[in-house]
């Protein structure tokens, strides 16, 4: 009687071989894919604008829109011993913000009201509204001889068109908020390069 021959076959070892190395292959194809794909390695997978919708802007920093335009007005209205300054305003797709200077030379404290500031432009009121997490908001309170600087931003408004900015303010000299009105055109200072995330 004929004994059986033990052991594996030569197509048996080298497919025991090769599908190991295969499975590694893949994987690492599959990591690639992933990253090539745009998402961030690690434990935080939200691209940065995924993260500012989502309030997670710690990790990774926040992305602004394209700017589109760039206007340096550099106007200044004085009221009751306070002023306000408009340095520049920027054109964003996505948002219009205002950087100002205010100034409280009274001897009374100065409250800004930025709830109540708004952008005019062709017959429309346009609110303001949060600022990016990378922007400062201008001090809220401001005791005598005190100043502050800071972004207010706007929703959109067309940059190729004159418009109004509008802010508010309250000083104790009056009981109600004076108005700040900077009527304002879109080709005062220089067009600003488009931002680019290259």
């Amino acid at each position: 009687m004929e004994q059986k021959k033990g052991g594996l076959k030569g197509w048996q070892i080298a497919l025991l071989v090769l599908l190991p190395v295969l499975a590694v292959c893949l994987l690492a194809v599959g990591i690639l894919a992933f990253n090539i794909n745009g998402i961030i390695p690690g434990e935080d997978t939200l691209r940065p604008h995924e993260q500012y919708l989502y309030g997670e802007t710690d990790s990774i920093p926040f992305t602004p829109g394209y700017c589109l335009k760039t206007i340096l007005p550099n106007q200044t209205i004085t009221q009751n011993d306070c002023s306000i300054r408009v340095d520049k305003v920027e054109f964003y797709n996505n948002k219009t913000k205002v950087y100002v200077t205010i100034e409280n030379h009274s001897s009374h404290p100065f409250l800004f009201l930025d709830s109540l500031s708004e952008v005019r432009q062709g017959g429309k009121a346009y609110s303001s509204v949060q600022n990016d997490p990378i922007d400062a908001s201008p001090q809220l309170w401001l005791d005598p001889g005190s100043s502050t600087s800071g972004v207010i931003s706007f929703e959109v408004v067309d940059f190729e068109q004159d418009f109004t900015v509008a802010l508010s303010g309250n000083s104790a000299t009056n009981s109600d908020y004076d108005r700040y009105v900077f009527d304002l055109k879109p080709d005062t200072g220089p067009e600003s390069q488009p931002f680019s995330l290259s």
